[in-house]
Parts: C-alpha cells; sequence; structure tokens
C-alpha cells in the first residue's frame, strides 16, 4: 500500500510541476531569487510577509525594474503564500493597491516598442540575401511566415538546439499545394494543452519576392527526404544531415541582413514581424477581429502592436473638416 501511495504522489508532483509552462517557470525563477534576495539582505523571513515587508519590496523593486514589471515580481510572493497555505497578503490590501498606483503613476513612462517590419524593409532584406546558402532559404521562409502569420516567437522557432519539437512547427505540420499553405498550429501562448488543432493560412502572392507559399516550396526542395519531425525551419549542412533555426539564431542572422540592408538592428527584433504584419494588414482594412484571430491573441491586447500612419489620421481630420463645412 505504501509504495502505491508513493507511486500517486510522484505523479501528483509529476504533474503540478507540468502545470506552467517552461517559460513561466523561467520568469518564476528569477522572481523568487530577486525576492529571496530582498528578504536575505534585510534579514526578513519570506513567509508570511507582512504589509510592511511587501511595501519595502515594492519600494526596492521599483528603483531596479520597470513599473510594468512590477505586478508579475509581486505575484510569486501571493504564490509562496498560497503554496505554503496562507492567505493572499494582497487581497483587499487597499495600503498595497494604493501604493503600487502610487508608483505607477509616479514612474510610468511609455512603453519602449521595437519597430514594426513593413513590407518594404523585407523587400531591402530580401535584396542582400545569398539564397545559394540553406541556412538564409530557411531563414527567409521564417521571416514571411512570421510576418503572415503575426505569430510569436515562442510559436514559430524552439528556443534552443535542444527544445523538443512538440511545440515547434514540424515539416508534418504544413500543408501546401503551389498555390495554398496551411500550418497547423499544436501550441501556442493561449493554446496551452494541445487540446485544439488550429490552421493559419498564408497568403498566395504571384510572382512577389515576398510570397511565403514560393519561399517554403523552395525551402523544402532542399529539405527532401528529411522526416517529417524535422523542425520546419531547418537547413542542410554541408557534410550531411540537418540544423534547424532557434530564436536566437534566427535573432542574430536578423540583426545581420539588417545591418547588411543599410538598416539599424536595434530598432527591431523578432517581435518586430508580429507587429509588422498586424500593422500592415490594420493599413489594409483587415477588420479588427480578424487581426485577432490570425494572431491567436486572446484579449485586445493585440491593439497596442497597430501601427496607424499619420495619413490615416489627416484622413480622419479631412472628414471631419468636409461634414462641418456642410452644417
Amino acid at each position: 500500500m505504501q509504495a502505491e501511495e508513493a507511486a500517486l504522489d510522484a505523479l501528483i508532483t509529476r504533474y503540478r510541476r507540468s502545470a506552467y509552462a517552461e517559460t513561466t517557470k523561467a520568469a518564476y525563477r528569477s522572481q523568487l531569487q530577486s525576492y529571496h534576495g530582498f528578504c536575505a539582505k534585510f534579514r526578513y523571513p519570506p513567509l508570511p510577509a507582512s504589509t510592511l515587508v511587501i511595501s519595502r519590496y515594492i519600494a526596492y523593486i521599483s528603483l531596479r525594474i520597470s513599473t510594468s514589471s512590477i505586478p508579475p515580481y509581486l505575484n510569486i510572493i501571493r504564490l509562496l503564500h498560497m503554496e505554503a497555505g496562507l492567505s493572499d497578503p494582497f487581497q483587499s490590501n487597499f495600503h498595497i493597491s494604493s501604493l503600487i498606483k502610487g508608483v505607477h503613476r509616479h514612474l510610468a513612462s511609455p512603453p519602449k516598442q521595437k519597430l514594426p517590419i513593413t513590407p518594404a524593409i523585407l523587400l531591402q532584406m530580401h535584396a542582400h540575401l545569398d539564397f545559394s546558402r540553406p541556412i538564409l532559404v530557411s531563414f527567409w521562409a521564417a521571416c514571411l511566415v512570421a510576418f503572415y502569420s503575426f505569430f510569436r516567437k515562442s510559436t514559430l522557432l524552439a528556443k534552443s538546439s535542444s527544445h523538443s519539437c512538440k511545440t515547434e512547427f514540424c515539416i508534418r505540420d504544413l500543408i501546401i499545394s503551389p498555390t495554398t499553405a496551411l500550418l497547423n498550429v499544436k501550441h501556442t501562448k493561449t493554446l496551452q494543452f494541445f487540446n485544439r488543432l488550429v490552421q493559419v493560412p498564408l497568403p498566395h502572392i504571384p510572382n512577389s519576392p515576398l510570397c511565403p507559399i514560393s519561399a517554403l516550396h523552395k525551402l523544402l526542395s532542399l529539405l527532401s527526404g528529411a522526416p517529417p519531425s524535422l523542425s520546419l525551419f531547418s537547413y542542410p549542412l554541408p557534410g550531411g544531415g540537418f540544423s534547424h533555426l532557434t530564436y536566437p539564431s534566427f535573432s542574430k542572422l536578423l540583426g545581420i541582413v539588417l545591418g547588411q540592408s543599410g538598416i539599424s538592428p536595434s530598432l527591431y527584433s523578432g517581435h518586430s514581424f508580429r507587429r509588422g504584419g498586424a500593422s500592415f494588414a490594420f493599413a489594409c482594412g483587415i477588420p479588427s477581429d480578424l487581426i485577432k484571430i490570425q494572431g491567436d491573441w486572446s484579449s485586445d491586447a493585440y491593439l497596442r502592436y497597430l501601427t496607424s500612419p499619420l495619413s490615416s489620421r489627416e484622413k480622419l481630420v479631412h472628414s471631419l473638416s468636409l461634414n462641418i463645412q456642410k452644417l
């Protein structure tokens, strides 16, 4: 009986460790290290945390991190209390809530966002790519898929070369013909438990260097004979076998290609494709609810990604002017 109970307990531990995504657990470890470091420095017991200790911690981290990062850093304190069976120290705590509000009012500044990748930038990048290099064929296909799908980096590419294919795109996840392409999405930030399949279409743009289907066909021709389980954004190695792009290697190549194109790499990141694709769709008059679906946003957070050009605002005030004159 004891052995069976021990096996059940081990299963419980395993399940509980799987409650959070790896990226979330990494963030929690960093936040926990910060809180424990604070407690050790001032010789405070981490649990239970008094309102005064939490208030001092808020003041402490306000000098070190952005105001937008403060809530996640406080959430780890709440989780520690709940794990220990203690009450939530933030619940109905007017002192702490008003302190956080004051920190935001005193220190808040506009968020620093990377600029969006536009079709014009993509064309500049294309002109500086050497497609005789297989890695750049894979890189370009990833760029176009990122732009038209509005995918997050965690959806598009593996975090490292040892990352499991369980979450990243594999060759088998692509359904492609000469004029159509569908990506079967298994896992995203909002699709954590593989409980449904999402199919994301990509556009066919004949005779355009910005056609993602053409780029994917070129990539697949290099991956002929590769197993279906191979990462989609792979490339053959000179000595045989394959390697694949990771988010760090993709980001490094992006910086190099942008620099070769005369564009400052520091102003852009892999996330610029997501923002750029969504902004371009918005400028084309595509309804925002369709943009939200394509980009897999579960909330209205996508609205902060949409860059509205000045010409749109000028069109708005011109319309106001015309209608005022009719009165």
